[in-house]
């Protein structure tokens, strides 16, 4: 066989720039995709409750009404069932790699984020409202479009207040945690010993889902020992950020 000859390739600043893009472009997209799901996720229950309520309250349907909501049955809609099977097929672990353990009973839950429990709470009193005046369930998009305007015209000292509850819950679901940790000798980050103050909680900071900090969880259950390393990168990158970016020179500064 005959050597291989290696070949150099030099990237020069437009080649990494148009790497650089595309790789954006994917980010963007991963984004986006994670969005619509959501706003899926908001359709689907949205969806089932309504049609629940609607069914509940067949009493005084006709059978030509009755029958029209049987046709609406989110289990008769060939697309629906179709996309639900594919998420499903695409979220199975692949065969031979070991699966996540099942959720710890005991494992303490981290509180709904500043905005998710106004929207959780607005989302109940829309439906309500709208339902006793005889009006039609708000499409996902819309309710959600209605929820963020509620909240960009809640006064002030009310969102002060949904900042200082969140702190409450936070500040006992940490010591639950720290609990939960030692009790199995898993190592407790700084960060989680921390106090955060009501002006250091940001509403778009906290919209963080509360899944990630159980993920956390059950990778401590599995590797504590990972969780050392990767609060000494976090620290590192935290001394990084706090680094003020350089002042761009101006035309008066020259």
């Amino acid at each position: 066989m005959g050597k291989t000859k290696l070949i150099r390739v030099d990237l020069d600043d437009q080649t990494l720039g148009y790497l650089k893009g595309k790789r954006d472009q994917v980010v963007a997209a991963t984004r986006t995709l994670e969005l619509a799901l959501q706003n899926v996720a908001w359709a689907l229950k949205d969806f089932h409750i309504d049609y629940q309520q609607l069914i509940g309250s067949a009493s005084h349907l006709s059978e030509g009404e009755i029958a029209i909501l049987q046709e609406l049955n989110p289990d008769s809609l060939p697309h629906l069932s179709s996309l639900m099977a594919q998420c499903h097929e695409l979220t199975q672990p692949k065969e031979g790699k070991s699966k996540r353990p099942r959720r710890d009973p005991e494992m303490p839950k981290k509180p709904m984020t500043v905005f998710l429990a106004f929207s959780t709470d607005q989302r109940a009193v829309i439906r309500s409202e709208r339902r006793a005046q005889g009006l039609t369930a708000l499409a996902s998009s819309q309710m959600a479009a209605e929820v963020t305007k509620l909240w960009a015209e809640l006064p002030e000292e009310r969102k002060e207040k949904y900042r200082e509850q969140y702190l409450e819950r936070l500040a006992e679901y940490r010591i639950k945690k720290a609990a939960y940790m030692a009790k199995r000798g898993i190592p407790i980050k700084k960060a989680d010993l921390a106090k955060v103050k009501v002006e250091d909680v940001a509403d778009d900071a906290l919209v963080s889902s509360s899944e990630e900090e159980e993920d956390e969880f059950a990778d401590a259950l599995e590797n504590p020992e990972d969780l050392e390393e990767e609060e000494e990168e976090e620290e590192e990158e935290e001394e990084e950020e706090e680094q003020p970016p350089k002042k761009k020179k101006t035309k008066k500064d020259n």
